[in-house]
């Protein structure tokens, strides 16, 4: 229903994920 959405939020998880690894 919400493509846009999804994919903004997969690319929320990524910088997330990203930004958790190089605060670790």
């Amino acid at each position: 229903m919400d493509t846009k959405n999804l994919k903004t939020r997969k690319i929320d998880i990524e910088v997330y994920t990203r930004g958790r690894i190089t605060r670790s």
